[in-house]
């Protein structure tokens, strides 16, 4: 099947089997994930919904907007949550930082403030040398509230 589509912005048609997932449909053929969603590494935007590439068919794109990390900076949630990974030193590690950020908007697009069962539910998914779960769960909580802030417009 042809699958139409946006990839971070720029229309494709993509000819692949409907049992392929999205990350064989937006591969670059580099193995990114662990195949099964457990590392997050695979994690875009299909729409505003943040899902695991690796598990998501392909045709669920059909017609739709995906956007990969290297997508995000067009987006002003961007730059609040890259503001308070920064503030928590989350920013530096170069290998985590775009799944970070895509589970990070995955909390912020469920709600303004998230719960804190939310955070903790979605953080124990953290599993890589560069974050722990205390300093990502207090820098969605300091986009939260610069997101907040830029919303409501107070700078």
């Amino acid at each position: 099947m042809i699958v139409h589509c946006r990839v971070d912005g720029v229309t494709t048609a993509t000819e692949t089997a409907p049992e392929h997932s999205l990350m064989h449909l937006i591969g670059d053929g580099q193995e990114r994930s662990c195949r099964d969603g457990s590392c997050l590494r695979c994690l875009v935007m299909l729409g505003e919904r943040v899902v695991l590439g690796c598990k998501t068919p392909a045709y669920r794109a059909q017609g739709t907007e995906i956007t990969t990390p290297n997508g995000l900076d067009q987006r002003p949630e961007y730059h609040d949550v890259m503001k308070a990974f920064r503030k928590v030193g989350l920013a530096e590690c170069v290998e985590t930082e775009p799944y970070l950020v895509l589970l990070a908007f995955h909390i912020l697009s469920e709600s303004e403030t998230p719960a804190e069962s939310a955070l903790h539910n979605l953080s124990r998914h953290l599993n890589d040398r560069c974050s722990n779960r205390e300093d990502f769960e207090r820098a969605v909580r300091i986009a939260a509230g610069l997101r907040r802030r830029r919303d409501h417009g107070h700078s």
